[in-house]
């Protein structure tokens, strides 16, 4: 007579999956969530470079013979670096969603310093 209990020995079916293959880390690229405080202080060292590219245009405007106003230009440049606070916190969601957190910050950071450096080149400076 036959059993109707399934044999005991193990069958390809019933060992799983099959073993990955090994793999090489620096072809994955394997993105750790940096702390909070490390995402803080690469966007700090960004700010250098931000302010540098602006004090560089104004500079540049100066020299093209404009009047600069210190209080409006105090006051500028405290709105580009309050604007400048919304990289991270960008870079942040744009990670949640699975884009990639190095691409994305260099994206921000170009595409902010650009748009940062035009509004400073064409803003009407007060005479």
């Amino acid at each position: 007579m036959a059993s109707s209990e399934p044999s005991k020995e193990s069958s390809p079916i019933a060992e799983g999956l099959p073993p990955l293959p090994p793999y090489d880390a620096d072809v994955l690229e394997i993105d750790e969530a940096p702390t909070a405080s490390e995402v803080f202080f690469a966007w700090e060292r960004l700010r250098l470079v931000y302010n540098a590219i602006l004090v560089a245009v104004v500079l540049f405007r100066r020299l093209g013979g404009e009047d600069l106003q210190v209080q409006f230009l105090v006051e500028n440049a405290l709105f580009a670096n309050l604007c400048f606070c919304v990289g991270p916190v960008a870079e942040g969601y744009l990670v949640c969603i699975g884009l990639r957190r190095k691409a994305m910050r260099w994206l921000l950071f170009l595409g902010g310093s650009v748009l940062a450096a035009v509004g400073a080149i064409y803003a009407p400076f007060p005479h």
